[in-house]
């Protein structure tokens, strides 16, 4: 189903940043990484300790926080509120393409990452986008995390 007004899923304003965080217990982290270095580990490795759920995608581990890292979304097999993508911005249309099929409620792009024919297509169908933004950054300032050490300011 295609909305006329896809525009308002596309998602910046504090208030909707924090519903989303609210909202979202499982996450879908693609291109999750294992070094502590990498905000690709260190963001999601926050979140999961904040209480969220966290379900890695990458082709090139085995585990990650305890859990089996997943080759691409297609593989989850679990309700899954948001995805999280730490990828290039040019390589985010088929991980979105794959979003699709998985029917997340937001596709999360981080820091740096935008792509507007990406957002577009999620959007059009109802998925929540939000691009160039930090969720460990977000979740400290509009929720208040606990635990964030000082290379995460």
């Amino acid at each position: 189903m295609q909305s006329n007004n896809w525009e308002a899923n596309l998602i910046e304003r504090p208030g909707e940043i924090r519903a989303i965080l609210q909202q979202s217990r499982t996450i879908a982290v693609v291109g999750m990484k294992d070094s502590p270095r990498e905000p690709a580990f260190y963001v999601p490795e926050y979140l999961h300790r904040q209480g969220y759920r966290i379900v890695p995608v990458n082709p090139n581990f085995d585990h990650i926080l305890g859990e089996r890292c997943l080759p691409s979304l297609l593989e989850i097999n679990e309700k899954v509120d948001l995805v999280q993508l730490f990828r290039a911005s040019h390589n985010v249309m088929p991980h979105a393409l794959e979003a699709l099929q998985l029917s997340p409620r937001v596709f999360w792009m981080q820091d740096g990452i935008k792509n507007s024919e990406a957002a577009r297509t999620l959007a059009q169908v109802g998925i929540l986008v939000v691009q160039d933004r930090c969720m460990l950054r977000d979740h400290i300032q509009l929720i208040g995390g606990q635990g964030a050490g000082r290379r995460h300011e």
